[in-house]
């Protein structure tokens, strides 16, 4: 576990996500309250992350909570209704070609934008099999750096969005590996941002040095600008 192996979450809170009180303050969620919950697409595959997601988005609607999924990295799949919201933040296409090539750093707006297209996406995933993420390692660490990181304009482009368009209460991160975005989210809507803790360390197990001591690194101090966390009850039993 993160917490248990490296100390990642000393002094941060672990909240059951069958508490229906707020990690930041204790009260009951109030019914009004609008959440962005940002998930993470895996490449026209099945997920257990997506469908989690997928269903507790669903399940808070049907409760009459005002909730925005949005995916992030692809589109999500999954075996019911799909609930997420038809666009992409951190499109795999951009992110990718933002780590590997200069140029796609400096791209216009308009050309970002048709490269984070649902539809292409989905196509250029089609035939897509699970990555080794032995050979993602300088990414990751980027996408951890955030604002610092290579994929810095996505860092600005969602929490444009968020505070002109969704406008949340609160927001979401299915995972710590998106986390990169948590100082900027929270300047720039100055309101708590939560992480659920759902397969991240499988993930980081299998990064190659340095790669893996730096992603470390970069979420410890991440863990400071979170404002909470949520797991299932056999992970917080278990950490």
């Amino acid at each position: 576990m993160l917490d248990a192996r490296y100390g990642l979450l000393d002094n941060c809170p672990l909240t059951p996500i069958t508490d229906h009180r707020s990690p930041v303050t204790g009260h009951r969620l109030p019914i009004t309250m609008r959440i962005a919950y940002l998930t993470a697409g895996a490449a026209g595959m099945y997920c257990g992350s997506c469908l989690h997601d997928n269903t507790l988005a669903a399940a808070l609607a049907r409760l009459g909570v005002d909730i925005q999924l949005i995916p992030t990295c692809t589109p999500i799949r999954t075996d019911e209704e799909d609930v997420s919201v038809d666009r992409v933040f951190f499109g795999g296409i951009n992110v990718y070609l933002q780590q590997k090539l200069r140029l796609f750093r400096w791209l216009p707006p308009v050309l970002d934008r048709f490269l984070d297209q649902p539809w292409l996406l989905r196509r250029a995933t089609a035939r897509s099999t699970a990555i080794d993420p032995r050979f993602l390692g300088d990414l990751a660490v980027s996408m951890l750096r955030g604002e610092h990181g290579h994929q810095r304009k996505e860092v600005r482009r969602l929490c444009r969005h968020l505070a002109s368009d969704v406008r949340p209460r609160l927001v979401v991160l299915t995972n710590m590996l998106i986390g990169g975005c948590i100082p900027e989210l929270k300047r720039a809507l100055a309101v708590p941002v939560l992480v659920t803790l759902q397969g991240d360390d499988a993930f980081l197990e299998s990064l190659p040095e340095p790669h893996k001591t730096r992603a470390f690194e970069e979420i410890r101090r991440l863990v400071r600008d979170a404002d909470g966390f949520l797991g299932s009850r056999p992970f917080c039993e278990s950490g």
